[in-house]
Order: C-alpha cells, then structure tokens, then sequence
C-alpha cells in the first residue's frame, strides 16, 4: 500500500504511514517523491558508488551556512541525499 502525502508542494508516495504528515487524497499514479523507509535498498548502495559533490553548503559557504542539512549529488546528478546530521539521511 502507499501512503500519499503533500508537503512543500511536492507529492510523496510513502511506503509506511508517516504520523508527522497529514494524509493527502489524491488520484496520482506518479509522486514527485517516492520515499521508503527501512533498510538501504540495492540501488541506494550503487547510486552511492557514483562520483558525489556537495551541492550545500557550497566550498567557502559553511562558515555563513547555519543550515541544518548536507545537498550532495551522485553520478551527473542522477541523485541527490539529504542529510540532517549523521541521523536522517534521504537519497
């Protein structure tokens, strides 16, 4: 079953409930996100092999940034990881 949600803007398509979002009714066969939460998938494990760059904060950036989160991106930015600290990671 997937749980769909909105935030931001964007559409997700959660494979579990997510208590922190408010469900959002929709029709969509296609999400702006897919997200799915358990343990690193194989695909995750291959994206992550691919050449990565910061994206934020950017070189010369992170004594001014104060932003809680990393932006990198894998391969020619085929992926991209969130990362809230050492914690939370989304790719």
């Amino acid at each position: 079953m997937i749980y769909p949600y909105r935030v931001y803007g964007l559409t997700l398509g959660c494979d579990t409930p997510v208590s922190a979002l408010r469900p959002e009714p929709t029709d969509l066969e296609h999400f702006d996100i897919a997200v799915s939460l358990g343990p690193e998938t194989d695909w995750v494990r291959e994206a992550r092999r691919l050449p990565s760059r910061i994206e934020h904060p950017r070189p010369g950036e992170i004594e001014r940034d104060d932003s809680p989160f990393t932006l990198t991106s894998y391969g020619a930015g085929e992926f991209f990881e969130l990362a809230y600290g050492a914690e939370a990671l989304f790719l």
